[in-house]
């Protein structure tokens, strides 16, 4: 699936889902941490939904109050949690029975195999009932790894290559298991995402 990922002046906000569900968005990504501007989450999120009927992942990152996340979850899909969040916020997510995406990054390079083994399985004990790992991409071997990885990994899984030499992955990791790939409507939100129009036209000349 292909997830819009959208941040920047709330005021605008509504309007960049609408152009994700034209460019043929399967899911929409609230960054909570790239919104300007103060207002009503819960009704942000209801608009949303209404405009578009798309599923929605809520993101957090560490730095943010953990309120702004508890207010919306009721009105969301997926949440999608640092690795390292507080374990009370991983229970609320539980208890409201959404899907929890635990996230790691590593924006210097890609570890090795039984590094990735060892922190998948923290991240799995941690509560996660979707892993994402995004790892910067140095090399064609890294590529490999990462691929190798993924496909390999048994749990659900959302795997990233960053960087210029990673946007490769960004198109063909599904193919070896990725559940997700993130895209941009307005401007990238992370080091070689590309838009949702191009992850869409690549996905569907290669037949995915």
């Amino acid at each position: 699936m292909i997830a819009a990922t959208i941040g920047g002046r709330r005021k605008n906000i509504i309007n960049l889902a609408e152009k994700a569900k034209k460019s043929k968005a399967d899911i929409i990504e609230i960054r909570l941490d790239k919104i300007i501007g103060k207002g009503d989450n819960v009704l942000l999120i209801k608009e949303i939904k209404k405009k578009t009927n798309l599923p929605i992942i809520a993101t957090k990152r560490l730095f943010l109050p953990d309120d702004e996340i508890k207010e919306i979850i009721p009105f969301v899909d997926y949440i999608d949690l640092e690795y390292g969040e507080k374990k009370p916020l991983i229970d609320f997510v539980k208890k409201n029975k959404k899907t929890l995406i635990i996230s790691h990054h590593n924006y210097k390079d890609t570890p090795d195999i039984k590094t990735l083994v060892s922190l998948s399985s923290s991240m799995e004990k941690a509560g996660a009932d979707i892993l994402k790992i995004a790892t910067f991409i140095n090399n064609k071997d890294d590529i490999i790894r990462l691929l190798n990885f993924t496909y390999n990994y048994k749990k659900p899984i959302i795997a990233i290559g960053m960087g210029l030499l990673g946007k490769i992955t960004r198109i063909i990791e599904p193919i070896f298991g990725s559940l997700i790939t993130y895209g941009f409507i307005n401007k990238p939100y992370a080091d070689g995402q590309l838009s949702v129009s191009s992850l869409r036209r690549e996905i569907e000349r290669y037949g995915l």
